[in-house]
């Protein structure tokens, strides 16, 4: 079956706009929406990372149509925010104490959890590497 990607007549560089607001939408949404998941059903496992960087991509690659290289990038960074979102939110979910704190405080944590040095961790960071290499792939159409 011929499916039809240019069907609202957009060129290549609106598509690509496009994109990258489905693919911030879509990061932040699937990013807190596998977070919260995760907090009140107390799992925090590393295949959420390769759920979440698959919902983000899925979505750039349906509504972004975009053709090229550049999208690989968009969809890979999105992936990163995606997967940031989430770590924060199964660690965090809606304590909104850690909202007033410094963003470098929060960033040296969540980077603490995500390089820890044990096998656990290393797993844990192939886990999200492997996601987003996954995202990265899976968002453009060609």
């Amino acid at each position: 079956m011929l499916k039809i990607y240019n069907s609202n007549f957009l060129d290549n560089k609106q598509r690509f706009y496009r994109a990258i607001v489905i693919g911030i939408l879509s990061a932040i949404g699937s990013g807190i929406l596998f977070g919260v998941l995760s907090y009140y059903l107390g799992i925090y496992n590393s295949v959420f990372y390769i759920a979440v960087c698959y919902c983000t991509s899925f979505m750039i690659k349906t509504y972004g149509r975009c053709v090229g290289n550049k999208v690989s990038i968009v969809g890979g960074l999105c992936c990163v925010l995606g997967c940031y979102l989430f770590t924060y939110c199964s660690y965090f979910s809606f304590d909104f104490s850690w909202f007033f704190m410094h963003p470098y405080t929060i960033l040296k944590l969540i980077m603490t959890i995500w390089f820890q040095f044990s096998v656990n961790g290393l797993i844990s960071l192939a886990m999200l590497v492997f996601g987003v290499y996954l995202g990265a792939m899976n968002s453009r159409v060609l």
